[in-house]
């Protein structure tokens, strides 16, 4: 998995590209038939390449033709299943944020895909996982989409009446890329979103970016700032109308705990508390040692967290030396 050119993330994982919705004016298509190698017709042909299963082609493995090229999107805009995909996960040393569903639309279709690819979600559960989609490609799968902390539903808002998926449990953004100005009363739900990225399209239909107008841009940052919601605004956007950077995430997609790292990694960077079981980063946690002999080397025990170690000293009346003072 390369790093992603998605500002606001750091991979991208796309295990279904394509979408059935032949919209007339879609860039994406473009895009796709850029990466497709031979014509899309011609690899539909190679039946003992690929399995039709309902409205996806289903690869056990990367297509490669004749002369060994090895094509991403060999049916075009035809939905694929990347089974292939899933152990990629595993491939990222340490947590990150990963944007699922950039190239065509995740969502809508089979549902034993989708218990897969979030079988392979939890088995790399050090990530986040940030998906893309519309809010009825989510409600299809209402009953079967795990609220989890770390999996991420965002909607792609481009006009005033395209519908939000904000439900209670679930972690939910916006993705907006406005083609006209919105009613900000989108972001006024019963349910409040998270966190808003305000874009150019890049990230959904390759290089093309279509700028929004900045009285957009403003009337969107200032319903946020009413609203106490982190938004983050790509550098295009900031940069043609002189804007400050606007650069905000949710505290869960900041990676401050020690949830990013796993196997001898996280041994390593990573401890439990002795007295609260939390995990967090040894950096930040205090070593706990003790010998049971003068002249002998301490050995390690264990590690607290510092609101513990505070308890600890005031119930045993020890010292406490957090922030390099000795407190009687």
């Amino acid at each position: 998995m390369n790093r992603s050119k998605v500002e606001w993330c750091d991979h991208e994982w796309n295990p279904i590209t394509g979408c059935s919705d032949k919209c007339i004016k879609c860039t994406y298509t473009k895009f796709i038939r850029g990466f497709g190698g031979a014509d899309s017709r011609f690899n539909l042909s190679k039946t003992h390449m690929y399995k039709q299963e309902g409205e996806l082609c289903v690869l056990e493995s990367e297509f490669t033709s004749e002369t060994g090229y090895k094509s991403d999107y060999p049916f075009g805009m035809l939905p694929t299943y990347h089974r292939y995909r899933l152990g990629r996960l595993g491939t990222l040393s340490t947590g990150k944020n990963v944007l699922c569903g950039s190239i065509g639309e995740m969502f809508g279709y089979e549902s034993w895909c989708y218990k897969e690819i979030f079988d392979a979600c939890r088995l790399y559960s050090q990530n986040n996982y940030l998906f893309l989609s519309s809010e009825i490609g989510y409600s299809k799968l209402l009953h079967t989409l795990p609220a989890e902390d770390n999996m991420w539903y965002g909607s792609v808002i481009y006009k005033k009446e395209d519908p939000v998926f904000a439900k209670e449990g679930y972690h939910c953004f916006l993705y907006i890329n406005p083609k006209e100005e919105l009613a900000m009363n989108l972001l006024e739900l019963d349910v409040r979103v998270e966190w808003v990225v305000v874009g150019t399209g890049g990230c959904r239909y390759g290089n093309k970016k279509q700028m929004p107008e900045k009285e957009w841009i403003d009337n969107i940052i200032k319903y946020t700032e009413r609203l106490s919601i982190p938004i983050f605004i790509e550098s295009a956007i900031c940069l043609k109308y002189q804007l400050p950077p606007r650069r905000e995430y949710p505290d869960q997609l900041m990676w401050s705990s020690g949830r990013r790292y796993f196997g001898e990694l996280k041994e390593k960077m990573v401890g439990v508390c002795g007295k609260c079981k939390r995990e967090e980063l040894k950096q930040n946690m205090v070593a706990i040692c003790g010998r049971v002999q003068r002249g002998k080397q301490p050995q390690q025990m264990g590690y607290l967290c510092k609101e513990c170690l505070e308890k600890v000293c005031e119930k045993y009346d020890f010292k406490n030396i957090i922030g390099g003072t000795a407190n009687e």
